[in-house]
């Protein structure tokens, strides 16, 4: 199964989700999360895929700084350009060797939403190391354009202060029943009531201040980013949906013609939303799969 580690990167309280810890492949797939970058969405999506995979691989999957279930660093607030350097630190940890995975020096990063925009970045800091890069759903420009009216409200910092406020003070047993409600039969009710513990003041603050920094930072596609498509465009895979409000008509066109040798290709199922944890773990696994190079997926 999934086991989840606490460790310190950088001095922040981390949480890391493993599985296939005792492969003795030298290859880590590491996922990276959108926002908020709570793990255990993303269970099921990674049981999937190790199936799939035969269970050959070591995989892991960590949070953002930040969003755990009791912070040590509490009044701390971490930006997206913060997050990048924690991800970055993560790596640089395991290749200089401190005993997290002894024998891992290559990296295949899944990224999600914003987590796209992490491993791409991470792929410029290490391009020889981060061997590939698969994106879903990937928001890596022009995002305040997706943001609905009572997001982007929400993200003034006065209001921010007040939604967090409210949301820790739900008793435990209420967050749970509108976890519930959120996922219904979708997600393990063992999962749900872990995330209904989880939830408090200083976690959902740094949900909000993670997504006004990214809203505000980005818009065009970042200089490192661009030039790793350009540049590294074999090693990338970008995986779309129709349906996704974060991801307009016309971005998946525009990587195309960005990216000239890497993958771009809509979801499969057309039902498949931004939040694709929720239902449709299965389906992007699969999608994940498909897009590996032979080597990794046989």
């Amino acid at each position: 199964g999934i086991k989840m580690e606490t460790i310190d990167v950088d001095g922040i309280k981390t949480e890391l989700f493993v599985k296939n810890r005792n492969s003795n492949n030298d290859t880590l797939f590491l996922l990276i999360p959108g926002n908020p970058g709570i793990v255990e969405f993303y269970i099921d999506f990674i049981n999937q895929l190790s199936t799939m995979m035969e269970h050959k691989y070591p995989i892991a999957a960590i949070c953002h700084a930040g969003h755990v279930a009791h912070s040590t660093e509490k009044g701390s607030y971490y930006s997206l350009d913060q997050q990048v350097d924690h991800k970055i630190k993560f790596i640089g940890d395991i290749l200089d060797g401190h005993n997290l995975f002894p024998n891992i020096n290559k990296f295949i990063l899944i990224g999600h939403s914003i987590g796209c925009y992490i491993c791409l970045k991470c792929k410029h800091r290490f391009p020889t190391n981060v061997t590939r890069v698969i994106s879903l759903m990937p928001t890596i420009r022009n995002l305040w354009e997706g943001l609905d009216f009572h997001i982007a409200v929400a993200l003034n910092p006065l209001l921010r202060s007040c939604i967090s406020i409210v949301v820790h003070y739900i008793p435990t047993s209420t967050k749970l029943k509108l976890l519930e409600s959120a996922f219904g039969n979708h997600m393990p009710i063992d999962i749900v009531s872990d995330l209904s513990n989880k939830i408090h003041f200083h976690l959902v603050e740094n949900i909000f201040y993670m997504a006004r920094t990214e809203a505000l930072y980005v818009r065009e596609i970042d200089d490192d980013i661009l030039e790793v498509i350009e540049s590294h465009s074999h090693d990338l895979a970008f995986l779309y949906s129709k349906i996704d409000k974060y991801t307009p008509a016309g971005f998946a066109e525009e990587m195309e013609s960005l990216c000239k040798n890497g993958t771009i290709k809509y979801t499969t199922n057309e039902e498949v939303e931004h939040a694709f944890v929720i239902k449709h773990s299965m389906d992007v696994a699969q999608e994940v799969f498909d897009l590996l190079p032979s080597s990794d997926n046989k």
